[in-house]
């Protein structure tokens, strides 16, 4: 778990070049939280794919500077890990990569994002740091009416409808550039994110405390309810765990967490 530690720097990984950039400089920057961020251009899947065809030789540093496309500038901000206090990664679920026609590949594929999950579990280690997965994708953030929605209980998507996710927020998420977001604004989808983790998890809709958050809401129990849903129902449930990013860097100190 990270410290307050405003002076040290933290390392983004992000899959894509744009929306999760902005998403991650917008973040941080209402949080006042030095940070790099660098955009692999490539799903969680691809990348954690790399790293256990070596068998786990490569550190996350590693695999990412043999990823095609890395430029230079990017290289030469990736070696100075030891710049870098917590690394933390922020991918989608990307489910629609594997054939979903068939059940036997939408278990492998959530066991990949289990194994995915267990093995990228610590910020302060930056051979490894911590992910976190987004349901369906980083477009979560914004399927909601208002910047705290009590509808976002019931937010889930079919698996069919995942291609066209980013169309169906359009219309029912909300509207207001990201750019234009309040830090008030971040602390309540953070909060409405934490209401939906613990309501996937218990069935209640309320703000769990900070110690069932770090007791019962890790990404590996996140997924294993996402499981549920997704081989039962073939549904998957909205949620946005790259929230969660702040709950860890902050924790409770300062009573950050009990203030959301």
């Amino acid at each position: 778990m990270a410290s307050l530690q405003n002076k040290k720097k933290a390392l983004f990984i992000v899959e894509g070049a744009k929306r999760e950039v902005q998403f991650v400089k917008n973040l941080t920057a209402r949080s006042n939280i030095a940070m790099e961020v660098f955009a692999v251009c490539a799903n969680i899947h691809m990348l954690y794919g790399k790293l256990k065809s070596e068998n786990f030789y490569f550190n996350i540093i590693d695999a990412l500077l043999d990823m095609p496309g890395v430029s230079e500038k990017d290289k030469e901000m990736l070696r100075k890990q030891e710049s870098f206090a917590f690394t933390y990664l922020i991918f989608d679920l990307d489910l629609q990569h594997y054939d979903l026609s068939k059940r036997e590949n939408i278990v492998r594929g959530i066991n990949d994002v289990k194994e995915m999950v267990q093995h990228f579990c610590d910020e302060t280690d930056p051979t490894i740091g911590k992910l976190y997965i987004n349901y369906p994708m980083i477009e979560s953030f914004r399927d909601c009416a208002s910047f705290f929605d009590d509808e976002y209980k019931n937010a889930t998507l079919s698996l069919q409808e995942i291609p066209k996710y980013k169309e169906i927020v359009s219309k029912r998420g909300l509207t207001l550039s990201l750019s234009k977001y309040s830090y008030e604004n971040f602390c309540n989808l953070i909060k409405q994110n934490l209401y939906k983790a613990y309501y996937l998890r218990c069935e209640e809709w309320t703000k769990p405390t900070y110690q069932i958050y770090l007791e019962r809401l890790s990404q590996t129990h996140l997924v294993e309810s996402e499981e549920v849903m997704i081989l039962d129902y073939r549904t998957i449930a909205v949620l946005n765990t790259s929230f969660f990013v702040l709950v860890d860097y902050f924790g409770n100190r300062n009573e950050f967490y009990d203030k959301l």
